[in-house]
């Protein structure tokens, strides 16, 4: 099964960029963090990219998002494991009751050549006629 192709731009936490814009100018704006969907292609539910993980509470902080939402959540690990493909005791690297396969079945095919993401503007495009 091959990994969800879906991307999507996180934009910079606002007190971050806030705290750099300058007078007059919007804020949160800049590059921002690329995100690329780790589920299953034509998974169900909204996107999933992995932020960090905290194994201390069992779990990691997930950007999840669809065409319209994007929010940061904490979630904890899928309790899946399927020792014929690893090592024993190896897990899904998703989180509990995702909505695709485990990741153990899910194969990356852009790795080498991950989709582009369309230019993030600061400045609406010009109008200038030629």
């Amino acid at each position: 099964m091959n990994r969800c192709p879906a991307t999507a731009l996180m934009p910079p936490p606002a007190q971050v960029t806030g705290a750099a814009t300058a007078p007059g100018s919007l804020p949160g704006r800049g590059p921002g963090r690329r995100l690329r969907c780790e589920l299953a292609e034509h998974h169900a539910a909204e996107h999933a990219e992995l932020l960090w993980e905290d194994d201390r509470l069992g779990g990691g902080l997930w950007v999840r998002w669809t065409e319209h939402r994007m929010y940061r959540v904490m979630l904890f690990w899928c309790t899946h494991s399927d020792e014929s493909v690893g090592e024993p005791g190896d897990a899904c690297g998703l989180f509990d009751d995702h909505p695709s396969a485990h990741s153990w079945l899910i194969i990356d095919t852009t790795e080498d050549d991950p989709p582009e993401l369309p230019p993030q503007r600061d400045e609406p495009p010009s109008t200038t006629a030629g």
